[in-house]
């Protein structure tokens, strides 16, 4: 009982292990992943990231008319669900451009955003992709 008294009051006197976060901002480790970014300049349109993603959170749709030739970069557009995300950099790993079409960038993840139905929209581009 005697060491117990002991180590309490030694811990009650010595500096704190905790990270002082919002005073000193918590440095990202190296491999860090964030955010997917996209350039649409250096795209090529291979769908590759848009299979190479586990839980679907990038789709190309087409925006003018479904029935146009899919390798047509004026009917194609990119779509990024960063709520469906889970970050695991595979669609980066399969880009043939990385770091200059799609790459993971510092950015944080929106999360406890508070918005209703927040994923709608992307439900309906979901239903426009397997309607094709």
């Amino acid at each position: 009982m005697f060491s117990s008294v002991k180590k309490a009051f030694k811990n009650l006197f010595s500096k704190p292990q905790t990270i002082d976060y919002p005073a000193s901002p918590i440095e990202k480790p190296a491999g860090h992943r964030g955010l997917i970014e996209y350039g649409e300049e250096h795209c090529i349109y291979c769908y590759k990231c848009e299979k190479a993603c586990p839980p679907g959170s990038i789709l190309f749709v087409h925006t003018d008319n479904p029935t146009e030739n899919p390798k047509n970069k004026k009917s194609l557009e990119y779509k990024y669900n960063p709520h469906l995300c889970i970050y695991c950099g595979e669609c980066v790993r399969a880009c043939p451009k990385p770091e200059e079409a799609l790459w993971q960038s510092e950015k944080k993840p929106m999360i406890g955003i508070k918005e209703d139905r927040v994923n709608d929209g992307w439900f309906e581009i979901e239903a426009l992709k397997k309607s094709k």
